[in-house]
């Protein structure tokens, strides 16, 4: 990595890293701003960005940032996204991601719940990217055990598969919604624990929203 991107990815570290202090990261906010201020300057951070092929390559507050960047789904390869979903599990980080990598698709209307006529599968997931991300998430179940809460899954398992679906949820694209619920009624040994963790949030909700939201799990 070379050139404006080395720059803007030591200046948006030290602009949204808040161990540097207040004073830092205005400093380092108005740096990046005339880095960036003209439109060519722009152009040629994308150009870069369409090298980068490893995610150790920007620190994670660079990645955040340039997620959210207009023109960046047209510069980063779908598997350098995939493994960015994998590895930063955080649901605001993989909000980042997942918006970045659907961008172009159906996006529903405020209010607007997901369309099916059934409840889909994880198979049935269109997009192909968003079905790797969903499926690269959940472990593998033994054969002989694939009743909902049968065999052993690790804690980190049920964390990752919470954390993606409050990512899935928070994101407005159709896939997004479609894949939620196709992961609420998807037999696997964390299924009880996943659908105990969505009915726990839902209590946060409105009468209206949390009625919604709640005909998308199955039946206790």
């Amino acid at each position: 990595m070379s050139g404006i991107l080395r720059l803007a990815n030591e200046f948006i570290e030290r602009m949204m890293n808040p161990a540097y202090g207040q004073v830092i990261n205005d400093e380092y906010s108005m740096m990046l701003g005339d880095l960036l201020a003209d439109g060519e300057d722009v152009e040629r951070l994308l150009s870069e960005a369409h090298r980068l092929s490893r995610v150790d390559e920007l620190s994670a507050y660079t990645w955040t940032w340039l997620l959210t960047l207009p023109g960046t789904e047209n510069q980063l390869s779908k598997e350098l996204l995939l493994e960015l979903g994998q590895q930063f599990q955080a649901p605001a980080f993989r909000v980042a991601v997942i918006d970045c990598a659907l961008r172009g698709s159906y996006r529903l209307a405020e209010g607007e719940g997901p369309h099916f006529d059934r409840v889909p599968t994880l198979d049935e997931i269109e997009n192909p990217w968003l079905a790797r991300l969903v499926l690269s998430t959940l472990p593998s179940v033994p054969d002989e055990a694939p009743d909902a809460g049968a065999g052993t899954v690790d804690s980190s398992a049920y964390q990752d598969a919470e954390n993606l679906l409050v990512a899935l949820l928070t994101v407005d694209w159709q896939d997004c919604r479609l894949a939620a619920v196709a992961l609420l009624n998807h037999e696997w040994a964390g299924r009880r624990e996943l659908l105990s963790f969505f009915r726990s949030r839902t209590t946060a909700m409105d009468e209206e929203s949390r009625a919604r939201w709640l005909r998308l799990s199955p039946p206790e």
